[in-house]
């Protein structure tokens, strides 16, 4: 193990909040990500779609590789009244020398509209800002994501703007916002 990847499984934490447990994800999670990447509600405003459990392996994949690098960290949010995984919640294009990331999640459509992913994003934002020292934490939706936009807006995330038809999901060019929370911001929500 070098002493980067040394560095980051300490860093590397289960975080707790009222209702979950997020948890590193793991090699036996590859049914739930297909579960969760292979609905068509979860994916509506992503640019991955996994319609099989092999497929859903690059995901896993991914997930696994951004740890690796360096360059990111993923949680399973897990209920902690049945250890039921609901979820997952990372962080992205980790910039250590710009003291920024990027912040993803995605949740089931049974367990949405219950506060969870705010619950555990207050989780993420603070092991951002207090165990990794960033200044800022981004987050892009697409415009018409609006659950997506309620949520940044609620954990006190600012617009920046508006990329116009910036990606190509589903066959469509979509124009995607960019979002931003600095350190001090979060620090006021406290």
């Amino acid at each position: 193990m070098t002493t980067l990847n040394y560095f980051y499984e300490l860093m590397y934490q289960v975080l707790n909040t009222e209702r979950l447990e997020l948890r590193k994800v793991k090699e036996g999670d590859l049914s739930f990500i297909h579960q969760g990447l292979s609905n068509k509600k979860v994916t509506q405003y992503m640019l991955i779609y996994y319609p099989t459990i092999d497929s859903a392996k690059e995901q896993l994949q991914y997930y696994q590789d951004q740890y690796t690098s360096g360059n990111g960290y993923y949680w399973v949010m897990e209920l902690k009244t049945t250890q039921t995984p609901v979820g997952v919640i990372g962080i992205t294009n980790i910039k250590l020398e710009h003291q920024r990331a990027e912040l993803g999640y995605w949740l089931l459509p049974e367990h949405q509209q219950k506060g969870l992913t705010v619950e555990a994003a207050k989780a993420v934002l603070f092991f951002c800002f207090e165990k990794l020292a960033l200044h800022r934490v981004e987050a892009d939706t697409e415009t018409e994501n609006l659950k997506s936009i309620s949520l940044l807006e609620k954990l006190g995330f600012q617009k920046e703007g508006v990329f116009r038809d910036y990606e190509i999901n589903k066959g469509n060019f979509i124009n995607l916002a960019r979002y931003s929370l600095l350190h001090y911001e979060f620090k006021e929500l406290l």
